[in-house]
């Protein structure tokens, strides 16, 4: 096939381009668009361009910072201006870096390039390996050695135009996940002879092989084919003079670059020599020997002139010929085939000086454009149709070039034409994976997957673009051109809700105001709570709550509605580390003393069920809530040491349009950590002082004690505190689906709401209590009352046995104290505790009774 092997032309092509360029004269450094004033923006960067083009104003980084794709062009000008298209459509409308992979450092094709270069790449077969470099990378082709030298490694993405799509080695790669199914490129490739117009309308019967079979047109062919000759042996073999004199033909001598060449404007117009294989009248007009020895196929005459690619390129045409029984010869075995810039050499050579040529050449390709319309346009000669059985018999790959002419011309049944072949492109799958991240937010998605699958290129559009080619002799400029007058097509390739523009959201978002201000209230109604506690601290509501176990809740309290003030606030590196503090440890101060003090009133009632006195130890209660509250502490240095918060961009795609119709991706502040098993261990935290203060509310939801009436409260606010967890549990389930920054401020409200609840449902109604004693005399029996009840709540007669709740240090129970030698004592001590707690309870009574009746008449004795 012809394009397994067409790198063969880089040596020629190459230099010659590289040395027709330049320094900095290409006008579309910026892009194409930007320069035919379609676009508001210059393209984006490439790893082509130096570290200094952003800061010159040549292009700009990628607002979205892309993933860059790396294109790799096969060597022939279709798959250039192809990979042109691409590149206008990523880099200038999509914001995506798209570079030009060559199989080489040296070489250069970019669109953008200073220089204008029109280098070849290294050819088809790099192109595989550069997809597979991709997929052993990850995608990520910086990662290659990219050197100069024999380390250099090809990498990319994906393969504008490819022809063997349905290859089993490119079929290989996609069933292991290395290639994407080919995508179809909506066009139609074919290879053949073909003849000038010129020659058709010579000789009409040359348009078909009918025409050409046959010992009866051998003469003919013989005649009208002759031999091209190179520059250098025309000189050597025609010219009297050696070229030093100008003729008909030569200007000049060749210099030894140009030794090879078939033609050069205005210096040499070509040759075709009538060689003896030529003149039918010096040897038997059969085509080949009647000795069956295939040696004898080097001695045939009488024949004309097929001018063929390559025989590395795997031409069918040595077969065609002689089982077609065609009087042609490719004279493979004098020089091998033309080479690419020698088979365009020649068509011109054949133009200039009127002569007849038959050339194996294929479509779409951008040189036979240069002759439509003229009596040398291309015109192709039919052969017979293609079969299955037909392509199955030719020689094998590399055959043709085989010293043994049955293996070169294959099976007689490889008598056909070539068959048209669908076009195809081919991504790399890692651009897929890359894309569609399931780890990277979808506002921020890559379009060159999308924009690749919606690539296609007729032969129609790729003949316009070669037809401005031939018109304006720059490859850049015909680009250019064409696509500022077809941008129907360029924006049909961009996908729904492409190209997209990050914009920061407003640091005056409502949102933000509403959680900031809610928070900041909250924390001042705090503050004027603690005020009131500390002023009524004699009050008898408070005073009965303990006045220390207050300030330590507000404490806790304050914290929480800071850290929602903060949450709600434009999120700094700052604040994220502060309301990260602020909440932890808030909800430890705050819930961690309602645990305990609910974890004592039923362990309270529970040992006056069993008629057992206790003593709870304030110094131990506040040691273990300091305690728990250093822990968490140093939890929380742990995390701002190792991976403290940080602002985080977090995208958030919308249906807005800017101002060059693109739409608009916020750019919203939110903080978090790179592990996220901060968070959980915070929130479990959370949740696990909930959970066992959960419990102990379930278990004293039935509690009824006379003049003790914090029951109800205290479950209520456990519940209410439970509520509010579920809530924030709900926004970190909604996470794959909500934006953070919105989940962030429903937290900093859940936050605000909650201590809000506190207040409300703990303090104000102590707030709004009246107290039952009045007066001087009222105040002293109500000592009593306290001083007698005491006795029962602060006795250290009685100590469990250590340890039965973390929050209590109570006495032996009677048992411990019971001497083996006499069992019978336990009898009486616990007769002589009954009558002692019936005396104290009856004196309690009284008491009560006398401040009853002191109320309601109103006396202070």
């Amino acid at each position: 096939m012809i394009l397994q092997a067409l790198f063969l032309l880089l040596p020629f092509t190459s230099t010659a381009a590289s040395n027709a360029t330049e320094h900095n004269t290409n006008p579309y450094q910026q892009g194409c668009l930007y320069a035919k004033n379609l676009t508001q923006h210059i393209r984006v960067c490439n790893s082509e361009d130096p570290s200094t083009a952003a800061g010159e104003g040549v292009c700009r980084p990628s607002p979205m910072d892309y993933a860059e794709v790396r294109l790799v062009p096969a060597d022939w000008e279709s798959n250039f201006f192809g990979s042109w298209i691409i590149q206008i459509v990523l880099s200038e409308l999509l914001h995506v870096p798209t570079s030009i992979e060559m199989g080489d450092p040296v070489s250069r094709l970019g669109l953008y390039h200073p220089d204008s270069p029109f280098d070849f790449p290294s050819g088809y077969a790099v192109q595989l390996e550069a997809v597979e470099n991709a997929n052993k990378f990850g995608g990520d082709c910086s990662k290659v050695n990219r050197a100069e030298g024999d380390g250099y490694q090809q990498c990319g993405h994906v393969l504008p135009e490819y022809w063997l799509a349905l290859e089993p080695e490119v079929q290989s790669l996609v069933r292991n996940g290395i290639l994407e199914p080919p995508q179809d490129l909506g066009m139609l490739a074919t290879e053949g002879w073909y003849i000038p117009k010129y020659t058709a309308l010579h000789d009409p019967s040359l348009l078909s092989y009918l025409g050409l079979q046959g010992d009866d047109n051998r003469r003919k062919l013989a005649q009208l084919f002759k031999r091209p000759v190179a520059w250098a042996d025309y000189c050597r073999t025609e010219s009297s003079t050696n070229c030093s004199i100008s003729d008909k033909y030569a200007q000049r001598p060749p210099s030894e670059e140009e030794a090879d060449n078939m033609f050069q404007e205005g210096d040499y117009t070509g040759y075709f020599r009538e060689t003896t294989s030529n003149k039918c009248d010096y040897a038997d007009l059969d085509f080949f020997s009647n000795s069956s020895d295939s040696s004898n196929y080097k001695n045939r005459r009488c024949s004309g002139m097929i001018v063929d690619w390559p025989c590395q390129w795997g031409s069918p045409v040595p077969g065609q010929v002689y089982h077609l029984d065609v009087g042609l010869d490719t004279d493979y075995d004098i020089h091998g085939g033309y080479t690419y810039s020698q088979l365009l050499q020649i068509w011109r050579a054949a133009n200039a000086t009127r002569s007849h040529v038959i050339m194996q050449w294929w479509q779409p390709e951008s040189f036979s454009g240069e002759f439509d319309g003229t009596d040398f346009e291309f015109t192709k000669v039919v052969l017979p149709d293609t079969t299955q059985i037909c392509l199955e018999n030719r020689a094998g790959s590399g055959n043709q070039c085989n010293n043994d002419f049955t293996e070169r011309v294959g099976s007689p049944l490889a008598d056909c034409g070539d068959p048209f072949k669908v076009l195809h492109s081919l991504a790399s799958k890692t651009l897929y994976t890359q894309a569609k991240s399931n780890t990277v937010p979808e506002a921020i998605h890559s379009p060159s997957h999308a924009a690749l699958r919606n690539y296609r290129l007729t032969a129609m559009q790729l003949k316009e673009i070669f037809a401005l080619w031939t018109t304006l002799k720059n490859p850049r400029d015909a680009m250019c051109n064409w696509a500022a007058d077809n941008m129907d097509y360029i924006n049909r390739l961009i996908p729904r809700t492409y190209p997209r523009m990050p914009a920061s959201k407003k640091k005056t978002d409502s949102f933000v105001y509403a959680t900031t201000v809610l928070g900041a209230l909250v924390a001042g109604l705090v503050i004027v709570t603690m005020f009131m506690v500390q002023k009524w601290q004699n009050k008898e509501s408070i005073k009965n709550a303990q006045v220390d176990f207050l300030r330590m809740m507000l404490t806790g309290s304050l914290l929480i509605a800071t850290g929602a003030a903060v949450m709600g606030a434009p999120s700094t590196n700052t604040s994220c580390i502060v309301e990260v503090w602020a909440i932890n440890l808030g909800y430890t101060l705050e819930l961690v003393p309602l645990v305990g003090k609910v974890a004592a009133v039923n362990h309270v009632i529970n040992s006056g069920k069993k008629m057992r006195r206790v003593q709870l130890r304030r110094k131990a209660l506040f040691g273990v809530i300091i305690s728990i509250s250093i822990f968490v502490a140093i939890f929380l240095i742990a995390w701002t040491a190792i991976d403290a918060p940080q602002v985080t961009p977090e995208y958030e795609l919308t249906d807005e349009l800017d101002s060059n119709n693109e739409t608009v991706v916020w750019v919203l502040d939110v903080c978090s950590s790179k592990s996220p098993i901060w968070l959980y261990v915070s929130v479990g935290w959370n949740g696990l002082i909930l959970v066992c203060t959960s419990v102990q509310a379930i278990r004293m939801r039935k509690v009824q004690v006379e003049g003790f009436n914090e029951t109800p409260t205290l479950a209520l606010l456990v519940y209410s505190h439970m509520m509010f967890v579920i809530l924030r549990l709900v926004t970190y389930v909604l996470s794959s689906s909500l934006s953070e920054y919105t989940l962030t401020r429903c937290r900093s409200l859940i936050f605000s709401f909650d201590t809000l609840a506190t207040i409300t449902i703990y303090f104000v109604p102590k707030f709004l209590a009246k107290d039952r004693i009045i007066g001087r005399s009222a105040r002293n029996m109500q000592s009593r009352v306290e001083s007698v009840s005491n006795v029962i709540y602060e006795s250290s007669s009685v100590r469990q046995k250590r340890g039965s709740s973390w929050f209590t240090t109570l006495d032996e129970s009677i048992t411990d104290n019971v001497h083996p030698r006499f069992p019978d004592k336990k009898e009486q001590q616990s007769e002589k505790l009954e009558k002692e707690n019936e005396l104290l309870l009856d004196e309690i009574r009284k008491l009560k009774e006398c401040l009853k009746a002191n109320q309601v008449t109103g006396h202070q004795n």
